[in-house]
């Protein structure tokens, strides 16, 4: 039965994901069944299994929401009467599939994460690792029922969630993969195992004091309420393994060959698929302390995620550098009232004695990071505004001011109340202060205004090929940004160096399948 369990949480990481990679919380690994599990000291593992509860709470909370918008959506789906989606239609029904997927994201990269809960050795923590792992299964399984549930038997909602989205890096046929994995009969099987093994384990939890209390008895609600809606309305196996089969036959006579995205898509798309260090050492991280300055905008990148390969943007994460106290306090920053609700927040340092300078959006919302993690990266690039160091000064604050707020996996721009880490930097520089600000593009994407990194770069790229002219004639330069430094990742050696600008400019235009070196097992789609 044992085994069982653990067959489960392995075999439920594997559904469609697809989705932006979303940067997980400091010294999170994303290897399904990830050994590294194992190795963490208790201290850590305590400390991070806290903070992964917080952020599975907030992600049931966001998906709950998210059914209702679902349930109107189809209702309002329903009454129309036109062959053809309008605009604003198609809009609708693709942020709710791309939503939806997001919060899928992370709860697939914990899965991943916690599935390797055997190997740690203390009996609490391995329960409570297992118990991180179950639920989030557990979501997944349900809200895959709710999305089949509501669209199935609508034909042009079914199709449109089925349609790619080049824009976000959704692949072909998301809806039928998804249906697939509930109606699969392994997954169905290793469902029920792994509740008979949960209850089984529940006089265990309760001798460590994980059966009750505040910090236990909202997890346990949530399985059983989880388990309960899921033998509910599971989906009949066999109903929709002839529905599926039906549509597949249809869509063979069209398409004559069978697309791989497709069958690519049934992967966890942010598990880790190569665990390798990454590319910048501890010892460049060290260096860029010396150069990094507060309000410089840092771009990085991670490589080995699936879901790398569906997007088609190279920068995947944005995080604003601060940094240290001492800094701050020397720019009066500490009294700031913008940030003083967070100061002793921000001066406290990690386990590993590593302070923050870096404030950024990551799956569990606005944190402080310590450059030792953000910076951890295969390719990593600094941008610095060029604005005066009140405006810098002012950009910080502002940023201070977000902290603690729940990442927006909607992804939109117009709310404040969440948001994610490009839009941490939009709302540190947008308003201008004493005339000065920093234009960010936003662009038009299922109706929503965002502003991918990606598009950061080419505003970089753009300004700075037009400041030739102005310069000859002595006009103010068009770049709001000036290029500080490119470390370019190396996938044959296995480091980062320092790279050009040109290089740098080039990221937004080039390939995303390194190739890898001769007799290697790696690959990225």
């Amino acid at each position: 039965m044992k085994r069982a369990a653990s067959l489960l949480v392995v075999a439920l990481s594997f559904c469609v994901s697809c989705q932006a990679h979303i940067r997980m919380a400091p010294d999170d690994v994303n290897a399904p069944g990830s050994q590294g599990l194992g190795r963490i000291s208790d201290a850590d593992l305590d400390e991070k299994i806290a903070r992964d509860m917080v952020t599975v709470r907030n992600v049931i909370a966001g998906l709950s929401t998210l059914e209702e918008q679902a349930d109107d959506t189809a209702i309002a789906l329903g009454r129309i009467t036109a062959r053809v989606y309008t605009q604003a239609e198609n809009d609708r029904i693709r942020a709710l599939l791309q939503s939806y997927l997001n919060y899928r994201s992370v709860l697939l990269r914990l899965l991943g994460y916690y599935s390797a809960y055997e190997t740690v050795a203390r009996e609490d923590l391995r329960l409570r690792s297992f118990l991180v792992a179950y639920v989030c299964g557990l979501t997944l399984f349900r809200e895959g029922i709710v999305l089949v549930t509501s669209y199935r038997d609508r034909p042009r909602a079914r199709a449109k969630l089925n349609e790619a989205e080049p824009l976000w890096g959704i692949p072909p046929n998301v809806f039928e993969t998804i249906y697939k994995n509930i109606t699969d009969s392994t997954n169905v099987r290793l469902l029920g195992e792994g509740w008979d093994y949960y209850t089984a384990q529940l006089p265990r939890m309760a001798g460590h004091g994980l059966a009750e209390g505040p910090a236990s008895a909202w997890l346990h609600e949530t399985i059983r309420t989880q388990q309960q809606f899921i033998e509910e309305k599971a989906v009949d196996i066999w109903e929709g393994k002839w529905d599926i089969l039906w549509r597949q036959m249809g869509a063979y006579r069209k398409v004559p060959v069978y697309n791989a995205m497709a069958v690519l898509g049934t992967f966890a798309g942010n598990v880790k698929i190569w665990i390798s260090p990454p590319h910048i050492t501890q010892a460049q991280i060290q260096d860029l302390k010396q150069i990094l300055q507060p309000g410089d905008l840092i771009l990085e990148r991670q490589n080995w995620y699936l879901s790398n390969g569906f997007l088609p943007g190279f920068w995947k994460h944005m995080a604003l550098y601060v940094g240290s106290a001492e800094d701050l306090e020397r720019r009066g920053l500490s009294m700031d009232p913008l940030v003083r609700p967070h100061w002793e927040k921000f001066r406290h340092a990690d386990r590993h004695g590593h302070a923050p300078r870096v404030i950024e959006v990551v799956s569990s919302g606005v944190m402080f990071s310590p450059l030792e993690h953000t910076a951890a990266a295969d390719d990593l690039a600094v941008l610095r505004p060029r604005l005066s160091e009140s405006r810098k000064n002012a950009a910080v604050a502002r940023a201070f001011s977000h902290y603690g707020k729940p990442y927006d996996f909607d992804f939109d721009f117009f709310s404040t109340d969440k948001l994610v880490c490009t839009e941490l930097i939009y709302r540190a520089y947008d308003e201008p202060i004493r005339g000065e600000s920093i234009r960010f593009p936003l662009v038009r994407i299922m109706g929503l205004d965002t502003m991918p990194a990606d598009e950061v770069v080419r505003m970089f790229a753009r300004e700075r090929s037009m400041d030739g002219e102005p310069a000859a004639q002595g006009l103010p330069s068009a770049s709001q940004l000036d290029f500080v430094l490119f470390l370019k990742g190396d996938e044959w050696s296995g480091r980062a160096d320092l790279a050009s600008v040109a290089e740098f400019i080039g990221t937004v235009e080039r390939p995303l399948k390194p190739v890898a070196p001769s007799g290697s097992s790696r690959y990225e789609p």
